[in-house]
């Protein structure tokens, strides 16, 4: 194949169109890869609708790809060492930080980087190399993008949920570790507060409650680590409040999980809280104005800790995938929409409509 073929977003709200691009050779350090899988996440139909003021047009959107190596400048490593191959399964770290800033290196907090760019959103393919969205046959990662080999074994189709729903977990739980014997809430039974209940019982709690209005997802999360759901469409909100707090002994939460991206949820969650608990929001990902909360008695006089979560680094993804290859079947069943690549459209309107929480696109041809 001298030509890569992708879907472009050249007007909001509009679908997309299909366009070729020329093959490009990688230059030293670069990688083109061939995607398997691309992931369709709920933040790709934020910046279909135009409401993500990152995104330049005309754009290839996906920030989440699992492929493998067609070709490299040079020799090229993964994170672990691993010196890559032609035909290798990867996966990458979507944002490219700099590692050469203060935030990057004095501070370590490259997800932070104030000059990090990302495949998929913030960068137009209207320039060559063009090929940097992963709605595409095939992307080319620069030279300071970084990589991880993956398992022949491990299905791509798990792998790529990995890249930013359980690494924006990942990152969750690296800020606020609930730790052994706690008690934790999630809000949202979607992707991330699915990957939130895995990473929860990895972490030692003992009560993990989570709360959402999709009985399919909720059992899903059970599977995963819940310990009891509580399904918001058959409750109150002062129902929710008195379940919790029975079931944490009457104290609260030691922590509060978002992953539900709805403002009413975060200030409902807060009081959910015990007295010195943390609340982590990674769910609001794109501008959703201002949100009135009593802050004297939900925050300041209850000691409470508000942590934002913004996006993942190269070690929350491999935690991620480390957490995936443990319970590769049940991380599979996460995945509700399965769209041929030609179907990028189709994909789209059913997360916006939430026919399913995460779809896919499963590119046809050699891998």
């Amino acid at each position: 194949m001298s030509e890569a073929y992708a879907h472009v977003l050249t007007k909001f709200g509009e679908a997309l169109h299909d366009r070729r691009y020329p093959l490009p050779d990688p230059g030293p350090g670069e990688v083109l890869l061939r995607l398997e899988v691309s992931g369709v996440c709920g933040s790709d139909v934020h910046q279909w609708q135009g409401l993500d003021p990152r995104v330049p047009l005309p754009l290839i959107p996906g920030h989440e790809g699992v492929g493998r190596v067609v070709a490299t400048g040079g020799e090229a490593r993964d994170v672990q060492g691993a010196k890559l191959a032609e035909g290798d399964r990867i996966a990458f770290n979507r944002g490219v930080s700099c590692m050469a800033c203060r935030t990057c290196v004095v501070l370590r907090q490259p997800a932070l980087c104030p000059h990090r760019w990302v495949y998929g959103i913030t960068r137009s393919c209207q320039d060559p190399p063009h090929l940097v969205g992963c709605y595409s046959s095939h992307v080319l990662l620069a030279r300071n993008v970084q990589t991880l080999c993956l398992d022949d074994d491990l299905s791509p189709v798990v792998a790529v949920t990995a890249g930013c729903s359980g690494a924006t977990a990942a990152h969750c739980f690296e800020e606020v570790r609930p730790g052994f014997g706690s008690r934790v809430v999630i809000q949202g039974p979607g992707p991330i507060g699915a990957y939130c209940a895995a990473f929860a019982k990895a972490s030692g709690a003992e009560t993990i409650i989570v709360v959402g209005g999709t009985a399919s997802r909720l059992r899903l999360c059970e599977e995963l680590g819940a310990t009891h759901t509580i399904n918001r469409r058959e409750t109150t909100v002062a129902e929710r409040l008195e379940e919790i707090l029975e079931l944490t002994g009457g104290e609260g939460a030691d922590a509060v999980y978002e992953a539900a991206g709805d403002q009413a949820a975060i200030a409902e969650g807060l009081k959910w809280l015990r007295t010195g608990g943390a609340y982590v929001s990674c769910g609001v990902a794109e501008p959703r104005g201002g949100l009135e909360i009593d802050f004297f008695h939900d925050i300041a006089r209850r000691n409470v800790r508000l942590q934002g979560i913004w996006v993942s680094d190269m070690r929350h993804l491999l935690e991620a995938v480390r957490l995936v290859e443990g319970q590769p079947e049940t991380f599979e069943r996460l995945v509700d929409g399965r769209f041929r690549f030609e179907e990028a459209n189709e994909a789209l309107e059913a997360v916006a409509a939430r026919e399913v929480s995460k779809a896919v696109l499963i590119h046809d041809g050699p891998s």
